[in-house]
């Protein structure tokens, strides 16, 4: 895969932030570090702006998309197609802590959009 100047430009501006950015407290206690006025710019002409530097499964985001905006809530579509992105959450464990039964996500993004 070839580096085009958008990815440069992302991780410059990565490198910015890291380098400095302002520290600030948040209501987790986590915290946030920013840089003011940032900004990125990239043509859709020449495809999916996904910011990242790891590689993505193109297939995988097509079927979670795909999957949100039919609003499900159970993973079992996704499976069918290959995408194990959400498994972690539908287990059998996973699910009973929220009372739900094994597979059924309850109200994701898909079913709130």
């Amino acid at each position: 895969m070839n580096t085009t100047q958008h990815d440069v430009t992302y991780q410059q501006m990565l490198q910015d932030i890291l380098g400095h950015a302002r520290n600030h407290n948040d209501r987790t206690g986590v915290g946030t570090h920013s840089v003011f006025g940032g900004e990125y710019q990239y043509p859709l002409s020449q495809g999916f702006p996904l910011l990242t530097t790891k590689k993505m499964a193109w297939k995988s985001i097509v079927n979670e998309l795909i999957w949100l905006l039919q609003g499900r809530t159970d993973v079992q579509w996704l499976q069918e197609h290959k995408c194990s992105i959400w498994n972690e959450w539908a287990t059998e464990k996973a699910c009973a802590e929220f009372g739900r039964k094994e597979g059924d996500l309850g109200p994701v993004y898909g079913f709130l959009w």
